[in-house]
């Protein structure tokens, strides 16, 4: 199975569930009185339109290479993940907004056992939708799947919070309020995590001293030396990934000697990580020599 069907399979799965859970949510939290749940079912419906989002980009960010983009649209990925984080942030201050009225007005909520038995299908059903999204991401590596992971998580987390603040709810009156607030709080900051990352990604990263090391081992085996690699760098496409590093070979070697020892590293590289290589062979220094 490729990795678009695992994205859009998902990505329906998940706005099926999602949508069930708002529907069921909204309407106890307005029996109820509940800011927390309420809010808890919106949470839900972003899952919903983060979903949708990962469809759209997954077929997008697949459309192959033009003249215009040679790298592809991979990238598309990650500006649906800078999307479903700016959804959280809004559904976040929406939230907290109202949880702050709330504490303001003085605000008494009473739960019904719908309420308990909602919350807590919906914590062990989103656990199970992170597993699923989570398992996707470790297969193929998608900052999109690990997104939709987190997203997951999150609702998983606030639905936990929701829970706790019910059974509080018997003894304190701004309970409620007071989680609202801290579910808000949660959701900003798993949007904020998703959206560091993600720009991270988009900017272009170098890779930490494992992964250089790791480098260092892979050139030594293809040509039997240490050719002082550096300057690495990482950018990402998607699923396309694109590797650039300089190596340093004595000035008097020919053209073709230095052509074929970038090529070796290239492949090698290539062959072990899936990434598109580039070497760039600079002269030894002097001090070097």
């Amino acid at each position: 199975m490729d990795n678009k069907t695992l994205y859009q399979r998902e990505g329906y799965f998940s706005i099926i569930i999602n949508t069930i859970l708002f529907f069921a949510k909204y309407i106890i939290g307005t029996m109820t009185g509940s800011v927390a749940i309420i809010a808890d079912g919106i949470h839900s419906l972003t899952d919903s339109l983060s979903s949708v989002v990962v469809i759209v980009g997954s077929k997008m960010s697949k459309v192959p290479p033009d003249k215009k983009h040679p790298f592809g649209h991979g990238r598309i990925e990650a500006i649906s993940s800078v999307v479903i984080s700016l959804m959280l942030f809004l559904v976040s201050y929406e939230f907290i907004r109202k949880s702050i009225a709330k504490l303001t007005d003085t605000e008494i909520t009473i739960f019904s056992t719908a309420a308990y038995v909602i919350t807590i299908a919906s914590i062990i059903i989103k656990e199970m939708l992170t597993w699923y999204a989570r398992s996707i991401y470790k297969k193929t590596k998608s900052e999109l799947m690990k997104a939709e992971a987190v997203h997951h998580r999150s609702d998983s987390l606030s639905s936990l919070i929701v829970l706790a603040g019910i059974f509080a709810g018997n003894f304190f009156w701004w309970s409620d309020a007071a989680l609202g607030i801290i579910v808000s709080i949660m959701i900003s900051y798993a949007a904020y995590g998703i959206i560091k990352n993600t720009i991270s990604s988009l900017i272009g990263e170098s890779l930490d001293d494992v992964e250089i090391k790791k480098m260092k081992i892979l050139i030594k085996n293809a040509v039997g030396i240490d050719l002082m690699s550096h300057h690495y760098h990482l950018h990402s496409y998607g699923d396309h990934k694109e590797l650039t590093l300089h190596i340093r070979l004595d000035g008097e070697m020919s053209l073709t000697q230095a052509h074929c020892i970038t090529e070796l590293i290239e492949k090698k590289i290539q062959d072990e990580t899936g990434y598109e290589v580039t070497v760039h062979a600079e002269n030894i220094p002097a001090e070097n020599e």
